[in-house]
């Protein structure tokens, strides 16, 4: 994946600034990944991982859960940041799979899916 100017010709140079640091700047992370975040000085507060369904489990530093139904937000501070990180260890390792099953083996979508549903 490309920086933004490298997809979009031109950013705001904060936003630059943001992705260059390693900061995620919104949406929803690729499949794999969680999002964590901190308030500023860099202090792990919670991370959010997207299910299926459109739901979310929200991991809070101290060990807390909850879950967010489709559509509802985490209230966050102003000034949270947030950084991909590599989600649960089924899910990265089924991205490396889809991977290597595609650039290694050949295969292409269909038997891709094919396999997923033995």
């Amino acid at each position: 994946m490309g920086n933004t100017c490298e997809m979009f010709g031109t950013a705001p140079e904060p936003l630059l600034k943001h992705e260059e640091d390693g900061w995620w700047h919104g949406g929803v992370p690729p499949f794999g990944y969680d999002l964590a975040y901190f308030a500023p000085g860099g202090v792990y507060l919670y991370s959010i991982r997207y299910l299926s369904n459109g739901a979310k489990v929200v991991t809070m530093a101290y060990g807390g859960q909850r879950t967010l139904a489709r559509g509802e937000q985490m209230r966050r501070g102003v000034q949270e940041k947030c950084r991909l990180v590599p989600g649960a260890p089924e899910r990265v390792q089924l991205v490396r799979d889809l991977f290597l099953w595609y650039t290694r083996e050949g295969l292409g979508v269909r038997q891709i899916v094919d396999r997923l549903n033995r």
